[in-house]
Formats: structure tokens, sequence, C-alpha cells
């Protein structure tokens, strides 16, 4: 068996941190990844320490006990996604679990875990787990560094036509063109379009009271969850201000918009952005507008219209508001 485990692992060079207020259970993973051939080892105690590790020098791998005192696995979870995001880091985090029942796991997979290992562990299992975190880890950490360099370049060149130079994001006039050709695409073969207007609440405030550098930071980092959050064949853009576009294609015409749209608005301000004033907490409201091959939208600037209607209507119930219309 231990030969299969270690051929299974074939280690690389990755960093690995474990956490856990058990010594006993600390001691049995480390010496099982030794075992393995992994030697690039951290273990700590609580998730206070792994914080103090993460910012001395970033990890490929998390893994985390669940239950622990103070700072909770799922805690601790969210900390350090939040840390990805100020290092443009990413790490593949398994919690070690006793419990049971989908809604756990469910819980434990929207607040950002990567996988999770029933207890006890067994040594095969968590070698080949941490192997899959690892390449998951390390396949994001290139996406990161490409998208840095991408970004870099761009800064060096001309704006495009096409794009919006802050967020790298579609800008207004590519959403028209798109706009038209999905409600072309809705006439000749059915199906539903939804343009959704998501507006920043407080972004006045934050370039008040910190600066538009906080500002930018803002809509950089809400841009890249909006991509992260979307399907490929969703189309976003920049809108204007502190407003993204986001425009969904269904071949259902009855998809339930207003539940995709909430959870996206739940998402966006689920964690505070990090940028040079601190962490900054922010929410989004949203207006929208659906339309199918029967209730057909002559043309993009009227779509655009109908769903900025909808967010102007929406504004005055307060933050995090969402109104969707239909014709």
């Amino acid at each position: 068996m231990l030969l299969s485990i270690r051929f299974l692992a074939m280690p690389e060079a990755l960093s690995i941190i474990i956490v856990d207020d058990m010594h006993f259970s600390r001691a049995v993973i480390e010496q099982a990844l030794k075992q393995a051939g992994y030697d690039d080892i951290r273990v700590a105690s609580s998730g206070d320490e792994v914080l103090e590790m993460l910012d001395e020098r970033v990890a490929d791998v998390l893994l985390a006990d669940w239950i622990m005192p103070g700072m909770s696995g799922l805690e601790l979870t969210e900390a350090v996604r939040q840390k990805g995001e100020e290092q443009d880091w990413y790490t593949s985090i398994i919690l070690f679990t006793a419990k049971e029942g989908e809604a756990a796991v469910e819980e434990a997979f929207r607040r950002g875990i990567d996988d999770f290992i029933n207890k006890p562990v067994r040594p095969y299992e968590l070698l080949a787990r941490v192997y899959s975190a690892g390449r998951i880890a390390r396949l994001h950490n290139e996406l990161l560094t490409q998208s840095m360099a991408l970004r870099t370049i761009q800064a060096h060149q001309e704006p495009l036509i096409t794009q919006d130079l802050l967020t790298g994001l579609n800008n207004r006039r590519q959403l028209r063109q798109h706009l038209q050709a999905s409600l072309r695409q809705t006439q000749t073969r059915g199906g539903s379009n939804c343009l959704s207007i998501i507006d920043i609440d407080n972004l006045a405030e934050i370039n008040d009271e910190y600066g538009h550098e906080a500002g930018d930071q803002v809509l950089i980092t809400l841009a890249n969850r909006l991509k992260r959050q979307l399907r490929p064949l969703d189309f976003i853009s920049r809108h204007k201000g502190g407003a993204f576009a986001v425009v969904l294609h269904s071949e259902n015409a009855v998809l339930s918009y207003e539940r995709i749209l909430q959870r996206l608005l739940d998402t966006l301000s689920q964690r505070a952005v990090p940028s040079p004033s601190g962490l900054l907490h922010i929410t989004c409201s949203a207006g929208a507008w659906c339309c199918t091959k029967d209730n057909h939208i002559k043309s993009a600037n009227e779509f655009e219209h109908l769903a900025l209607q909808e967010l102007e209507a929406a504004k005055p119930a307060g933050r995090k508001s969402l109104l969707v219309g239909r014709s």
C-alpha cells in the first residue's frame, strides 16, 4: 500500500499548512505527508497562527479541522479567501470533518472550501486529495500570474475600443453589440434573455472617504468576482460609474433569473474588499429586465433603458435591493 501511496502522490514542491487544535491529529497527518515525500509542511494549532504564517509566506494547500476553538474551519476558510485576494494567490482548502448531511457539505462549499475528508482520516485518501488540491492550486495560480502579466501589458497599450481599461471587462459599446445579437438569437431560436445592471451602493461614499484609488480597487475586485461566478456563455461588461452589466441567456423561457441574480448579489458582498485603506465592506443593488421571443424588445437601447428603470425603482428600498421586470 505504501508504494501505491507514494506513486499516487508524486510529490511536487507544494507548500502545505496543517491546522488542528489536537496535537495527535496534526502529528498523524504530518507524518503521512512526510512519508509520501512532502517536506514543506507547516503546522498550526489555531486559525490565527495560519493567518500569521500566510503573511510570512503563501501556501498551496491548507488542511484544516472543521471544529476548532476560536476560529472554526469555515471562518478560517473565509479569512484565507480574503487574504488570497490581497496576495493574488490561491490556496486550496481541505476540511476534516465528522459532520454528516448534505446541508453541512453544501454550506462548506458555499463558504469556499475545495474538498473535505471525513474523519477518521485514511492515509491513502488524504494523499489522493492533497495531490488533487495541489494541482488545483497550481492551475489557479498560473492563471493569476498570466492575468497579472496581461494587465501589465495592457497598462502600456492604448485603450482597446472593446475593453474597459480599469477592470479588463467588455465596455458599454461591446454590451450593446452583444445585446443586439442576443435579441436576434432569441427571436429566431427562442429561449429568454435577461439584462441586469448591478450597481455598487456605496461607491461614492468610498471615493469621498478613502479616495478614488480605493474605489478603483473595489471595481477591479468585483469585476473579478463576477467573472468567477458566471458561466462562460454569460456576458459581463463595465457599464458606467460603479455599475456592471450582466447578460444571461437560457433556452428555458421561464428560468428563475431572480434566484440567480440574488445569489450573485450575495456573493459580491459576502467578503470585504482589500484596499490600500483597509478592508472595505460593500453592497450592490440590481435592476434587471427579462424578455422572450413572444415579448420581444426591438433594440439594445430599449433593453438597456428598461433594465436601468428597474434599477432606479429598486434603489429606494435600500441597499442590496433587486427588482426584475418582464415584457
